[in-house]
């Protein structure tokens, strides 16, 4: 995407910072879902290593994408005026 001439800044400064909130929202539901995993999938296995994965990675994606939390929107806001300062 970062080269992609078609996309205007703007648009490459929001998708990054949509997955920096995801990201973000990643690392938190680590630790957050880990009562939630108790029980048939706190059992060791690739199996269950694969699910707790996929869960976690599809919530904070959705959670990113729905801009819940404002990180996102916050650091566009941030980017996009030193953005058109030039970076100074």
């Amino acid at each position: 995407m970062a080269a992609s001439q078609h996309i205007s800044e703007e648009q490459k400064l929001g998708e990054a910072a949509v997955r920096f909130e995801s990201l973000l929202v990643r690392q938190f539901l680590k630790d957050a879902l880990k009562p939630v995993f108790k029980g048939f999938l706190e059992e060791s296995g690739s199996r269950q290593e694969i699910y707790r994965y996929l869960l976690t990675d599809v919530l904070a994606e959705k959670i990113g994408q729905s801009e819940v939390m404002g990180i996102s929107n916050l650091l566009q806001m941030q980017l996009s005026s030193k953005l058109e300062k030039g970076f100074e």
